[in-house]
């Protein structure tokens, strides 16, 4: 059986709090899922479009608020937020096992 669990917001690494409190929790861990680990460069807000690969993974809406923040800065690598999802996966583990 799968519980859903939230994800520790004070496990993230600073940089995806920040995330978090621009576009929210379910937007930073659909980025974190798919460029955790990689090098990320957020375009500037005139060049953010709906057709961005980061738009079509959170909206453009999302895209737009974090490139107001960081477009146009250097690469930078996006944390994996390894604590924080282990955590979750230990708290899914415990009420799993605690359902049995």
């Amino acid at each position: 059986m799968t519980h859903a669990i939230p994800v520790p917001i004070d496990l993230l690494p600073p940089l995806l709090q920040d995330f978090e409190r621009l576009v929210g929790l379910k937007a930073t861990m659909a980025l974190v899922r798919v460029y955790g680990g990689l090098r990320v460069y957020f375009p500037t807000v005139d060049r953010a479009q709906a057709d961005h690969p980061y738009a079509a993974l959170i909206g453009l809406d999302n895209l737009l608020k974090l490139s107001q923040e960081y477009g146009g800065l250097q690469h930078f690598q996006l944390p994996k937020a390894e604590r924080a999802l282990l955590a979750v996966r230990n708290a899914r583990i415990a009420a799993d096992y605690a359902s049995d």
